[in-house]
Order: C-alpha cells, then structure tokens, then sequence
C-alpha cells in the first residue's frame, strides 16, 4: 500500500511539473528579414513589424535587422507577437541603433510592461547590446522602440522565457462596485477554471476590509480601494490575479433650516409667505420638494426641485405661500428628498378667517325670511356677506336706513356691515 502511494504521488509531481514547464523561444536574425513592414516569422513565430518613418531596410552581420536609416529613421518602432502561450516572464532583447543613437527599447505583455533595471525602457547605444526584461503577464509580446535622433535601428536577437500553463480565466463578474459610508456588507467573489482556493485582499483597508476566504466585504471609510484576487500556480493552471475598483462616498444628507415660522395667519383668498433654507451634501440625484395632505391645495412652493453641482445644493431659500381658500385651520406636509438620503418633513399650518373680521368690534341686528336678510344702515357702508367656508356672496354699499338683500344660497351666512357682524340660517 505504501508502494502505490509513493506511485501515485511521484504522478502526480511529475503531472503538474509537465503542466507548469519553463520553457525557452529564442530567434537570431542571420540575414535581411524585413524589406517592408510586414509580417515575418523567426523560428516559427510570426512577428509583425510597424514604423512611424524608416522607409528603409538592410542588415549588419554583427548588428542584425536594420530599420530606418540617417536618411529615412522609424522614429517609433513595434515589433509584436501573439503566437507565444503562457506566462511570460523574462524576454532578452539584443539590439542597437547607429552611432551617436539617442533612443530606448521597451517590452510589454498583455499590456502589462516589463522593466529593467528598475526602469520601463532600457538607453540605445551603437553597441549591440542584450537587454534583459522582466515581468509576468500573457497575451501579445510588443517590443518598442523610440529615438529623437536620426539614426537607423538594428534587431539581433530575441528570447522568451515562459510557462507552459493553462490559463484559469480568473475574473470578476463586475470591474467597479459603488458603495456609501455605513452600508451592508456585501461579497463578490471571482470565478475560475481552476478549483483550488482563491484568496482576497484590499489595497486600502482603511477604505474596506475583504474577507481572505469568502471575500466579503465591510466598507470601513470614504475613499477608493482595489480588491484583489488571487490564485496559485496549480491544477496545471498558471497563477492569476483579477480586481475590481470600490469607491465609497459619503451619505447624501439634506437640511432645512426654519428663517421664518411655519406656522401661518390669512384670511380667505390673501396670500401670504413663510422662507425655509434649504440644502443638499453628496447628492446623487436630484432633491425634490413635495407638498402632501388633507389641506395640500392651500399651500404652494416657489421650487419642486433643485439639481446638484458636483453633488451638493447650495443654501437655497424656498418660499411656502399659504392662500387659504375656505375659513378655518389647515395642515399639509413639506418634504425634501433625495435618493439614499434620509427625507426632511416639516408641518405646514395655516389659519384663515373671513376678510375684516378682525375689525369687527359691535353685533349686527338682522332678520332672515324667506331668503332675504333685513338690516338697519347708514348710507355708504360696506356690506359682504359670507357663506359658511368663508366664500364671498354679496359685496355691495348700504342705503340709509332698511336694507333688504335677496341671498341665493341656503344655510348658515355671516353677514358685515362696517364693523359689525351677525350670522343668520336661510
């Protein structure tokens, strides 16, 4: 039993060393390649050669492919390849330019670029010369060349070391998430060809922390992190990473400050107006005013919405204009709102009475018959009569002595001459 054991995990070790193999492509140019920029293939790889200028081509037996000449440079120069698979981790460039070349070479995979040196991009010199650059990244191989000068370009040879893995196509569903201060936490995990585990981490944990195993998350601060995953070199898959962006802003907050008492006085059909301040902090949307209740018809705002700036609204002063249309008290509901932000309500109240009746200061005597109301006047005085919500039906002067007014309307009436009031049933 302990034989088969050892069997089966010499099998094993030799199943993943096949699977996860470092192996070497290496071309050296003997002879004129390009005569055009096109593409070629060295040692089976096609590689494809574009130049901004440099309409010329030649070769060195010491310095290789030349590009460009003093009198026609490629001023820019790429040489690219997607015919190598793998992880690639190390690509010697050896090249040059010609005498007094002001210029450099770079190399990237997948985007990613490689460095040298702890730089980007390696100094030309008329010497051939091997630059050696090193990263880890898959996907197309661009060698770069760029010059001020005018001065022709030579390639002699190149070589790429890289592991021959399958790709475990790690990812995440989404590239940025957006969350606000004080949020639940939430989880995003990655998905992957490979099995094995997969671990999480963020860049900025000050921001949000990340669950290693389960890569849930917890926002703990305003700001922006990466939360990463990462996977091993295993199952004959070639280690990966994928991340997506958290940004976390702060809640959206709104204020209503009193300038004025909300609370209003009138008479029927006068208008009068209150001022609220009103303001908006990291604003998503749009804030919005709304007037709501049994009484809402009586109150009017100057605005029902304000539109954010880089996400505020500035102090605003809002005017709530009660004109009350019937005797009595009357009551509606002011609210301010803003998506993700806690609303702001405020209880309109306004009171109205019948226009003058503030002045009344003596009875009238009146007598209600038969739909006409008889009164005692002095010629020229002010007659109004009400209905019992305060409508107007009659306004009209008084004649000297005995007034007789025929009303149309049937019920409770208030009726004022001058300053005196009376109310009658027709």
């Amino acid at each position: 039993m302990r034989k088969l054991t050892l069997f089966l995990s010499l099998i094993l070790m030799i199943s993943f060393s096949a699977n996860s193999f470092a192996d070497t492509y290496s071309t050296t140019i003997t002879a004129k390649t390009w005569s055009a920029y096109d593409t070629q293939t060295l040692s089976s790889v096609a590689w494809t050669a574009a130049a901004t200028g440099g309409a010329f081509w030649g070769y060195d037996a010491t310095k290789g492919q030349q590009f460009g000449s003093s009198n026609s440079p490629a001023t820019a120069l790429n040489l690219t390849t997607s015919g190598i698979s793998g992880v690639i981790t190390d690509i010697k460039v050896t090249t040059s330019g010609a005498s007094s070349i002001v210029g450099t070479v770079g190399v990237s995979v997948g985007g990613k670029a490689f460095s040298t040196g702890g730089a980007s991009t390696a100094t030309l010199t008329s010497t051939s010369t091997a630059f050696d650059f090193t990263g880890s990244g898959s996907g197309a191989i661009v060698i770069s060349w760029s010059q001020s000068s005018s001065k022709a370009l030579y390639l002699k040879t190149i070589e790429v070391t890289y592991t021959t893995c399958n790709a475990s196509n790690l990812a995440f569903a989404t590239t940025s998430i957006s969350k606000m201060i004080g949020d639940a936490k939430f989880t995003q995990t990655a998905t992957s060809l490979n099995t094995d585990a997969i671990a999480y981490s963020s860049s900025a944990t000050n921001v949000a922390t990340v669950n290693a195993t389960t890569g849930e998350v917890t926002v703990v601060g305003i700001g922006s992190t990466t939360i990463t995953a990462s996977q091993a070199a295993t199952n004959g898959y070639c280690a990966n990473t994928a991340t997506y962006a958290l940004t976390v802003t702060a809640l959206p907050t709104l204020t209503l400050t009193d300038v004025t008492n909300p609370a209003m006085t009138s008479t029927v059909g006068t208008p009068v107006s209150q001022i609220l301040n009103i303001s908006g902090l990291n604003l998503t949307t749009d804030l919005g005013l709304s007037i709501t209740g049994v009484n809402a018809d009586q109150f009017t705002l100057s605005q029902y919405g304000l539109s954010p700036v880089s996400g505020n609204v500035p102090n605003t002063a809002i005017t709530i204009t009660y004109t009350p249309t019937s005797v009595g008290n009357h009551t509606a509901t002011l609210t301010m709102a803003s998506t993700n932000a806690l609303s702001v309500s405020r209880t309109l109240t306004g009171t109205s009475s019948l226009q003058g009746l503030n002045t009344v200061t003596e009875q009238l005597n009146v007598t209600a018959l038969n739909g006409k109301i008889y009164f005692q006047a002095t010629a020229g005085e002010t007659l109004n009569v009400f209905n019992a919500v305060g409508q107007k039906l009659v306004q009209k002067s008084t004649l000297d002595g005995e007034n007789i007014v025929s009303i149309s309307a049937t019920g409770v009436v208030v009726v004022k001459v001058g300053n005196r009031i009376a109310k009658v049933i027709l």
